[in-house]
């Protein structure tokens, strides 16, 4: 191919891709309307999971020159139990959304125990930021920055990530100052294998 044409395919990837999200946004936000999304538990290491996220999103913080740090917490679980496919989900969304949106500096991801019962993962950047007045509409369905609008946004990602955040019985808040940055919070229940075991057990006692 000429590097006309290869240009001309690349276009065509990248509107392809971007299509297919946009779909799979809006069939995740049906299912859950719908009450038909079902979330599945199984144990799974934290970690790793971190690990992978970081991995998938490194080259595009390299791409604008950002800084991109982890950190997880030696106090959690090595294991715990969740749908590991949404938390996964959630925390890409709020990184890849740091990312987008920060143009110099640094972008944060840390998971770390919260009170006895609770872990968090928070997201911060030093990008753009978000105005008080979107604040208090930035997880409303369609509702985005004229910010997001020019890079790409589709107004659906963060209304599912409260949504799944709260289907797994948890919390999401967060704190921003235009032009200096945003801090994503997700607070979720520490949930173990042991824990997870012992509840099954009561239920069942609780049965009969």
């Amino acid at each position: 191919m000429t590097d006309k044409q290869r240009e001309f395919q690349n276009r065509v990837l990248v509107n392809a891709q971007h299509l297919l999200h946009l779909i799979n946004e809006i069939l995740d936000l049906s299912k859950i309307e719908a009450g038909r999304l079902e979330l599945i538990d199984k144990p799974f290491n934290l970690r790793q999971l971190i690990d992978e996220v970081v991995r998938q999103n490194q080259v595009l913080a390299d791409k604008k020159g950002l800084t991109f740090v982890s950190e997880v917490d030696e106090r959690l679980p090595e294991m715990l139990v969740g749908d590991v496919g949404r938390i996964k989900q959630v925390v890409i969304n709020l990184v890849s959304n740091a990312i987008k949106f920060t143009d110099e500096g640094t972008v944060s991801l840390r998971a770390a125990l919260h009170e006895d019962d609770k872990w968090q993962i928070s997201v911060s950047d030093t990008g753009l930021g978000i105005s008080p007045t979107m604040q208090e509409v930035i997880f409303d369905e369609f509702r985005q920055s004229k910010q997001g609008i020019e890079r790409g946004g589709t107004g659906l990602g963060l209304a599912i990530v409260r949504q799944l955040v709260s289907m797994m019985g948890g919390t999401i808040r967060l704190t921003s100052d235009v032009g200096k940055g945003s801090t994503f919070v997700v607070t979720l229940p520490i949930i173990t294998q042991e824990s997870s075991e012992e509840r099954e057990t009561l239920e069942v006692v609780q049965e009969s």
